[in-house]
């Protein structure tokens, strides 16, 4: 209820602030007939990059310039595709977005125009709908899932400067990297950030949080490697970190910017990350990722070749054990894939983080494979064939609007799949 009063009352303001913006919509009505006008000549599409989440500020506009090299969802003929960013916090207008670094760098190669002309157009053109087959303004989907498997085959679309690459470089000895010094980042999610930028009740995704302690083990075991360990966040809640200069909780450093937040994240040797928005940034640059204390289970991350994941358990109260990953499955299915942490506390299941020995294992495991050292023994294989078999890819897909899996490129840990066989094949 509380929520929905906020709602109710942004609602009433925004409607009273467009009423003092009448101008703004004559000049969207204005673009709208020109677009019509040389529609025959021309396509414009329209696309909205929900901004406001450094996930999707990420990896939305790099599967966009992928497909179309690619000729995914390519117009035939001429056209132009404009995009503007878009805030949950300013419908109509041009707000900050979650990273202003990111947000510059993909100015060079997609065509971004202000929010508060292109966010006008196309409730505009629904108002005053011309017929389908004109395609005026055709909205382009923020996907954040390469189910075509583009990335693996192409090269980072973003690139740094000369005088970025200088500075970067500059802020890393700053922060205490040694010069050509492999690291690793680390990430946890927690509600400090959603709470800080855009005050809400979010607690129906706290079951995405995790506890950044539970990533020591692994920050020792490859400081032991003579890898330096950056643990990344912009508002946080727990410091990370101990007596050892080559752990660096750069999250609650003074040295944190938007810059560094993407620099760091591209030059990793690998990033170890519950599944969060800032995980998606070393994607884009091509780095390997670790998805630790994955749930829901049908949002596992399956998309990106050289990616290992491992999962939270759910605990049955009322049967006193681990439910097994099938069972996991048929809830969510009983939910019609939808997590909300509020079903869990009413199920009365218990959400169980997976343990410091857990993460460090398949840590490592990322780190022996990028050192050529990957062990695939027989029987991991065939714990992993055999889970992939079982979940649900088509069923999933088909609960959604657009699909949230294509080829399975992804691994789940060897050690937690050889140390929880029943819980996999149950």
């Amino acid at each position: 209820m509380k929520n929905q009063r906020r709602l109710n009352i942004r609602g009433s303001a925004v409607l009273s602030k467009e009423l003092a913006r009448l101008h703004l919509w004559i000049c969207a009505l204005l673009m709208l007939l020109v677009m019509r006008l040389i529609r025959p000549l021309v396509l414009i599409r329209i696309g909205a990059i929900p901004s406001n989440r450094i996930g999707h500020l990420a990896i939305t506009p790099e599967l966009y310039v992928r497909q179309m090299a690619a000729g995914i969802a390519r117009p035939k003929g001429r056209f132009i595709d404009l995009f503007y960013y878009r805030t949950a916090a300013h419908i109509f207008e041009d707000g900050l977005p979650a990273n202003t670094q990111l947000a510059e760098m993909w100015k060079k190669h997609i065509r971004i125009w202000p929010a508060w002309l292109l966010s006008r157009v196309e409730p505009l053109n629904t108002r005053f709908g011309a017929p389908i087959h004109v395609g005026v303004v055709q909205s382009l989907s923020s996907q954040t899932v390469d189910v075509n498997g583009l990335l693996e085959n192409s090269t980072p679309t973003l690139t740094f400067t000369r005088e970025e690459e200088s500075r970067g470089q500059g802020l890393m000895r700053d922060l205490g990297i040694p010069v050509g010094a492999d690291f690793v980042c680390i990430a946890a999610r927690d509600n400090a950030y959603l709470d800080t930028v855009a005050p809400y009740d979010w607690s129906f995704y706290d079951y995405r949080n995790c506890n950044i302690s539970n990533f020591m083990l692994a920050a020792e075991a490859l400081v032991a490697l003579g890898v330096v360990v950056v643990r990344l966040g912009t508002y946080v809640e727990a410091s990370f970190g101990f007596d050892n200069p080559h752990v660096i909780d750069y999250a609650n450093s003074d040295q944190r910017s938007p810059f560094m937040d993407i620099y760091l994240s591209s030059k990793c040797l690998f990033c170890v990350s519950s599944p969060t928005g800032i995980a998606h940034v070393p994607i884009i640059f091509r780095r390997p990722v670790v998805f630790v204390n994955c749930l829901p289970y049908y949002a596992v991350p399956t998309d990106i070749r050289n990616t290992l994941v491992i999962f939270k358990k759910l605990y049955d109260s009322a049967k006193s054990r681990i439910m097994t990953f099938t069972e996991v499955m048929a809830y969510e299915r009983s939910y019609g894939f939808r997590a909300d942490s509020s079903n869990y506390r009413k199920d009365v299941i218990e959400i169980v983080e997976n343990t410091p020995e857990e993460i460090r294992d398949v840590t490592l495991e990322m780190y022996d494979h990028l050192e050529n050292n990957w062990r695939d023994i027989a029987t991991s294989d065939e714990l992993q064939e055999s889970f992939w078999e079982h979940f649900p890819i088509a069923e999933i897909n088909g609960a959604f609007d657009y699909p949230l899996h294509g080829s399975i490129r992804s691994r789940v840990g060897r050690r937690f799949l050889e140390s929880h066989p029943s819980w996999c094949l149950a």
